[in-house]
């Protein structure tokens, strides 16, 4: 296989992943400019095509302004 070849299937690989994301985060500030704020980084499973890989990959990446946290505070010692 040519080194072009090589070098266009990469590029279409990388563009079709750089297309999945930007579509994900299009629906998000779709569903959030229709139904409001998320409450919680769970919230994003509301919407269409996000899953919970999706949710485990972001969930150290993004919060959410006035979210409780779910982790248990570390006991003075």
């Amino acid at each position: 296989m040519s080194r072009l070849l090589r070098s266009v299937r990469l590029s279409l690989r990388l563009l079709r992943r750089i297309n999945q994301r930007f579509l994900k985060s299009k629906a998000i500030i779709e569903y959030r400019e229709k139904s409001g704020a998320f409450t919680s980084v769970d919230d994003l499973a509301k919407v269409s095509g996000i899953g919970p890989g999706t949710i485990k990959q972001l969930r150290d990446a993004v919060t959410v302004e006035g979210e409780k946290s779910t982790e248990t505070p570390a006991k003075p010692e």
